[in-house]
């Protein structure tokens, strides 16, 4: 039960995760939603691990755009939509009904 307690180990090493994260990228402005990343990420690896797999995705994978601009995440569900619609159209028609 990493999260039940406020003082519990899963929910310090969360607020490390966050902390460090807001350290590294201080420009970052408002993250909601990185706190489910981070913790679901906690259930299978240490938190320096969890911490380095985030700042991975924010770099590598300009996640850190979603975060800074919000019309970047409609660009992402735009691409991912199409994506979809090519690869995938019968999933498609199904989320689009």
């Amino acid at each position: 039960m990493l999260f039940i307690q406020k003082n519990s180990v899963g929910m310090i090493s969360l607020h490390n995760i966050l902390k460090a994260l807001s350290v590294c990228f201080k420009d970052m402005g408002y993250c909601q939603g990185l706190n489910f990343l981070a913790a679901g990420m906690l259930f299978y690896m240490s938190d320096e691990d969890a911490f380095w797999m985030l700042n991975s995705l924010m770099v590598n994978y300009d996640c850190l755009a979603m975060y800074k601009k919000v019309d970047t995440v409609h660009k992402y569900c735009f691409v991912f939509s199409k994506l979809l619609e090519n690869f995938l159209p019968k999933v498609h028609k199904k989320l689009k009904e």
